[in-house]
């Protein structure tokens, strides 16, 4: 009991950081278990607290099914505290990488695939497989980067022949749904996002490109 007190402790510390107000407006990158949360704080639906459960370390490192069980007695007040912590960001984050289509001089722009239809993948706990895919509601808006002809043969430059990129994604989830995504017909768990802003770096992270904004409603 007194190993849980103390792990118990020590996730508190954390929550308490995150907290912080400081903090709180800093874009936060996202996990597997926070799109899990996000995802059943938007739709209502009920969380499986054992499969959550399984994300937190010290949940499995207890012996037997009472011990699990004790712990997890304590452990969903924090979850849900870990929950309510992520709608009190600003902004969250998500990397992925893209791949930049060759410059088109005459529309003075880079051409990506990304569009409304675009999907990130996530597991909702450790046995589940990328049974959560959040979406882009305005993502058609960042298929297109407009850039000036000279900053695109310095960007050019900086990528090198690969023309992949990362992309962080700098978003705001709004709604949650279970649904069918455009290119399969098994229902997942969806988040629906606006995206605030993406930002470009090379592949070694070292070197800022620029961004894409969403447009003014």
């Amino acid at each position: 009991m007194e190993k849980i007190q103390i792990l118990l402790s020590q996730i508190l510390f954390l929550f308490m950081f995150s907290f912080n107000p400081g903090f709180a407006q800093q874009p936060y990158e996202v996990e597997d278990i926070d799109m899990a949360l996000i995802y059943y704080k938007l739709s209502g639906a009920q969380i499986p607290w054992k499969e959550i459960a399984l994300n937190y370390p010290e949940y499995l490192i207890n012996p037997n099914a009472f011990a699990r069980q004790d712990f997890l007695e304590k452990l969903e007040p924090i979850i849900l505290e870990q929950t309510n912590s992520l709608f009190q960001k600003k902004s969250l984050v998500v990397f992925t990488n893209l791949e930049l289509q060759e410059y088109d001089s005459d529309q003075t722009a880079f051409f990506l695939d990304f569009s409304d239809n675009s999907y990130l993948s996530y597991d909702s706990y450790p046995s589940a497989h990328e049974d959560i895919a959040l979406t882009f509601d305005n993502g058609a808006q960042f298929a297109t980067w407009f850039v000036n002809k000279e900053e695109a043969r310095k960007i050019t430059q900086q990528i090198g022949r690969n023309r992949a990129v990362v992309a962080i994604i700098e978003f705001v989830p709004v709604a949650a749904k279970r649904g069918k995504l455009s290119d399969s017909d098994m229902e997942s768990k969806i988040i629906q996002a606006n995206i605030i802003r993406i930002t470009f770096q090379t592949l070694d992270t070292r070197i800022q490109l620029g961004s894409i904004e969403a447009k003014a409603k």
